[in-house]
């Protein structure tokens, strides 16, 4: 779901009249774009590294910024000034409502020295997964941003 979302904030900023083919999961439009059944979908940028560029092309990378990018060779959308609604799909750290602050620090600082580590950096690049570490405050920026960003194509979603 979070790649289609991200698909429709490509197309619904950019007024395109397409029709979606639903898939049970990636593999799917990896079969369907390789056999040239469908003309795009949206991926992860790590398939092609895993697949091969033979298999399919890679445009761009649906991202406002170079810290989603695990391939230099890819641009993002934003470099290339191509409109687009941003919905990543973030991964966090979530504790339960009412922990303590001095637990949620500890917690916080524990991710930012985790994520430092090149170990980190290093296994997560093997999973072909971006890795960044945010702050509370600014994670909870963040969301309210996505949420505001849904908002924007979920009418597209319902149709």
């Amino acid at each position: 779901a979070a790649f289609m979302a991200m698909g429709q904030g490509f197309v619904t900023a950019n007024d395109l009249d397409v029709v979606g083919v639903p898939f049970k999961g990636a593999k799917g439009l990896r079969e369907a774009l390789i056999a040239k059944q469908v003309d795009f979908g949206v991926l992860n940028a790590g398939d092609r590294l895993r697949l091969g560029e033979d298999k399919f092309t890679v445009l761009s990378v649906i991202a406002a910024d170079r810290s989603q990018v695990i391939d230099d060779k890819l641009p993002t959308l934003a470099e290339q000034s191509i409109p687009f609604v941003e919905i990543p799909s973030p991964v966090g750290l979530f504790v339960p409502g009412g922990t303590p602050a001095d637990v949620k620090d500890a917690l916080s600082a524990a991710m930012e020295q985790a994520t430092a580590r090149q170990s980190f950096v290093d296994g997560m690049a093997k999973l072909f997964i971006p890795a960044t570490y945010v702050n509370a405050a600014d994670a909870d920026a963040y969301v309210q941003q996505l949420q505001a960003n849904i908002q924007v194509i979920l009418p597209k979603l319902r149709k």
